[in-house]
């Protein structure tokens, strides 16, 4: 036996069941039936601020993620909605807006432009959600905060950016807005830093702003104020001029050179090999930073000797040899050269790496 029950309470009854061949009918009693559980509905956010200056002339949607609590196969068809007292003048007179997007699974709460605005305040209204089937769930109350307060942007910064490794570091921004529950959409820089600095969201959270150097741009360790507009998911937009305290986004690069190892710290030649014998001394640094050049130190050459740096995708090493006119000259002793060692990319005025080897010569 198929048993029906569309009551709301939970009860007990008595069936009484009969067929037409049946010689008599057949009760049976004290079945317990009860009610379907209501759905309840799930609100990402149960409170929206809306900024009467700035989404009213958007006419523009605050979105809020929807679904029914603890399922989610079961997709919402529409949303329903009671005001309470203090806000069905909001509604009646058509000064607040309530929908729904299928497709999203979004409940968009906004205000029609063209209406005055009613008094900053906390508004209350329950919304009620409808299932596949077409049953209401249990409502949820959602609070509008009403404020003329202007939308602000303040930012956390962290993570710095190092001239010498432009491929790995950066500055990550984590925005938040006040006055508004709109978020932000995208970030347009004024242009006055667009050859120095690349702005634009995080791949790891889309909700982050990325700054990172552009590369081969000669770039100072000097703090650079960058200016730009916030443009929030509403349409708002929140200029920065990028002079004024609280409006630039303030970066200033870091030019570290890192360490370098020095493979092979004894070398020697031989006069009697000539200018053909050859020591070698390599450098080994970060992976992530690439010497450019290596040189006499202050650009002096030596009386005695000449290097060659040799390159595979940067200086990985120098070769050191005796010039062929100076070999006869040259006195069988210790001798000191003093290298300069460049990194790519570096800040201007960067001090060089020193790199002090000695070269012993026999015969």
């Amino acid at each position: 036996i198929n048993l029906s029950y569309n009551g709301t309470k939970k009860k007990s009854v008595t069936l009484t069941v009969k067929d037409p061949r049946w010689t008599k009918e057949v009760k049976i009693s004290k079945v317990s039936v009860s009610p379907v559980a209501q759905r309840e509905l799930k609100l990402d956010s149960t409170k929206v601020t809306l900024n009467t200056k700035a989404v009213i002339s958007q006419n523009g949607y605050t979105e809020i993620g929807a679904g029914i609590k603890n399922n989610g196969v079961i997709k919402l068809t529409g949303v329903s909605y009671s005001p309470e007292k203090n806000s069905m003048k909001l509604f009646s007179d058509g000064y607040m807006k309530i929908a729904f997007d299928s497709s999203e699974q979004k409940v968009l709460v906004g205000i029609n432009g063209g209406k005055t605005a009613p008094k900053n305040g906390t508004y209350k209204v329950t919304i009620y959600g409808k299932d596949d089937k077409g049953r209401e769930t249990k409502g949820v109350k959602l609070s509008i905060v009403l404020t003329d307060k202007a939308p602000t942007v303040s930012l956390k910064k962290k993570d710095s950016i190092n001239l010498l490794d432009r491929d790995h570091t950066k500055i990550t921004l984590t925005p938040s807005v006040k006055n508004t529950s709109a978020g932000i959409d995208h970030f347009e820089p004024d242009g006055r830093h667009d050859r120095i600095f690349s702005i634009g969201r995080d791949e790891e959270n889309n909700k982050n702003i990325v700054i990172r150097a552009c590369p081969e741009t000669a770039i100072e360790k000097k703090e650079y104020k960058l200016g730009g507009t916030f443009v929030l998911t509403d349409g708002t937009r929140i200029v920065w001029d990028g002079k004024t305290k609280g409006q630039y986004i303030s970066v200033k690069p870091t030019c570290s050179n890192p360490k370098i190892t020095y493979i092979l710290s004894k070398h020697r030649l031989y006069k009697s090999r000539g200018d053909e014998d050859v020591t070698t001394v390599e450098f080994k640094t970060s992976p992530d930073c690439v010497i450019s050049k290596v040189t006499y130190k202050e650009e002096k050459e030596s009386k005695y000797f000449d290097i060659k740096p040799i390159s595979t995708g940067g200086v990985t090493s120098v070769e050191v040899r005796l010039k062929p006119d100076k070999v006869a000259e040259v006195v069988d002793s210790g001798h000191y050269i003093e290298l300069y060692i460049y990194y790519r990319d570096a800040a201007p005025g960067t001090k060089p790496v020193t790199y002090k080897m000695k070269v012993d010569v026999s015969r």
